[in-house]
Order: structure tokens, then sequence, then C-alpha cells
């Protein structure tokens, strides 16, 4: 058996030249012929392009610097006036136990 039918990439042809064992498909895209090879290799760079960049994240917020600017930034979305008064007040008194149950 010849070593080329033996790997199976090309067999001999009549005239003794070797051809393609397999045949090269094509398809046509926007009336263009493209092989196979460059449509799977164009709908992976499309997969895996669209994946990292789905997936590299948004915009970084800096953390507050200190704790007044993070009690400012925190909204309390109460349903009235008296109700965020209450919030604030609860939070205050939590905070004055708090700081002297530390020390």
């Amino acid at each position: 058996m010849p070593l080329a039918k033996a790997v199976g990439s090309h067999v001999p042809n009549k005239v003794g030249t070797f051809r393609p064992r397999f045949k090269v498909t094509k398809n046509q895209v926007f009336g263009r012929a493209i092989k196979n090879e460059y449509l799977a290799l164009g709908t992976f760079a499309t997969a895996f392009t669209g994946a990292f960049l789905a997936t590299r994240g948004g915009e970084k917020k800096a953390p507050p610097a200190d704790v007044k600017q993070a009690k400012a930034e925190v909204p309390i979305n109460a349903g009235s006036k008296d109700e965020e008064d209450f919030i604030r007040k609860f939070i205050a008194e939590a905070e004055k136990e708090g700081a002297s149950a530390s020390h």
C-alpha cells in the first residue's frame, strides 16, 4: 500500500499526480463561493469575540472615601416623609448604640 494512501490525505490519479482525497465544499454567500473552513473560522471568531465583549464588565465605580460619603450615596426608598424620618432616626440610634458598645 502506498504511503499516501495509508495516510489518507491524497490519492494518485491516472496521470500520476496527486489530488485531494476529500472534495472541498463551498457555499454561496452574497454570490461568492466561500470554503467551509472559512465559514467555520468566522463563526468561531464571532462567537468568541461576542462572549469576550459580553463578559468583560462595565465601568468600575470607586468605593466611597469615608462613611459620610457612603451614607450620602445610599438612597432611602421610603413611601412617605414620615417613614423616611423614622428610618433615619432608627439608623442614628443604631449607630449610637454600636459606637458605645464598641468602646
